[in-house]
């Protein structure tokens, strides 16, 4: 059925947006009244708990949330086959909700981008860097290599005429030219959302609880003078509608304090991106990687 699902995909992915993913929702519901989808009762009750629902609601979200996976996938392959063209026509079912922060903030020298993984953040990326960021170096920071899907991504950016940069966490060499580039003028995007095993982190209330969550983009945005502009996205068959939040400016920080003030923001950015629309959180089944373990739960109350 895997395998099934995943040809349909690629058969869609070269539709237009609305139409591909229209047919992708009538054949998941039909699918998932045939009993093809399963969601598992552990993960089920994490969600029930972290967000205070009952547990038919948390058993709706994860349900739902399947089916983001695959509209996720599906528009990954969309960015890779469809011309380009097309992607300019898909563009058309992209909005953004309020574009006054990110107009007063196209023309900075420095910028951070910060959103996470919920909805189909790959399109929204790809639509802020055509919209606003044109002629600006983009700088993307990937953990691991990047797929062949992604790579063939990346080369549509640049036939595009974008200038755009990835870096990984494994390339540690490469780290100070990407600070180089952030310092000269480069907008970074980056993901808020990641555990503390993505590196440097702070505990934080998260979702009604304690959580180590990374902070490793405050050190940046410290270092090369960039403010850090979040936002989220809301994903429907219809498209994409982005909206921005908040905005954190680097200048008044200058101790471990102010990084672990600086870090509740970005926990509220995201639990309340998560509240806003849960079934688009793509990291439910990895939520163990965020809690403090019970050996530091002293340590982890006294926290912004």
């Amino acid at each position: 059925m895997v395998a099934f699902i995943h040809k349909i995909e690629g058969w869609l992915a070269h539709r237009p947006m609305p139409v591909r993913r229209r047919v992708l929702r009538g054949l998941f519901s039909t699918l998932k009244t045939f009993g093809y989808f399963k969601v598992a009762y552990a993960e089920v009750v994490q969600i029930a708990q972290a967000l205070r629902i009952p547990i038919w609601k948390a058993r709706a979200v994860a349900m739902e949330a399947i089916f983001q996976d695959l509209l996720f996938s599906m528009e990954w392959a969309a960015l890779a086959v469809r011309s380009l063209d097309q992607l300019s026509k898909d563009a058309r079912f992209v909005t953004v909700e309020d574009d006054s922060q990110l107009e007063w903030h196209s023309d900075s020298k420095s910028l951070i981008l910060a959103t996470l993984h919920s909805g189909c953040y790959h399109i929204a990326i790809a639509y802020l860097i055509k919209t606003y960021f044109s002629d600006r170096r983009i700088i993307i920071i990937k953990n691991f290599a990047l797929t062949d899907q992604e790579l063939q991504t990346i080369e549509r950016f640049q036939l595009l005429g974008f200038d755009v940069k990835v870096f990984t966490n494994e390339a540690k060499n490469e780290f100070f030219d990407m600070m180089r580039y952030l310092k000269e003028g480069a907008v970074l995007f980056m993901l808020a959302d990641l555990p503390k095993s993505y590196g440097k982190s702070s505990k934080v209330e998260f979702l009604d609880s304690y959580a180590d969550l990374a902070n490793g983009m405050i050190d940046l945005s410290i270092i090369c003078k960039a403010p850090i502009l979040f936002f989220g996205l809301k994903t429907s068959v219809t498209g994409e509608r982005i909206f921005s939040d908040t905005v954190l400016d680097q200048s008044n920080v200058n101790n471990n304090v102010n990084r672990s003030v600086m870090t509740g923001y970005i926990s509220s950015f995201v639990t309340k991106a998560i509240k806003r629309n849960p079934h688009q959180w793509q990291m439910w089944g990895r939520l163990d990687e965020y809690y403090c373990k019970k050996e530091v739960e002293s340590s982890c109350s006294n926290v912004v």
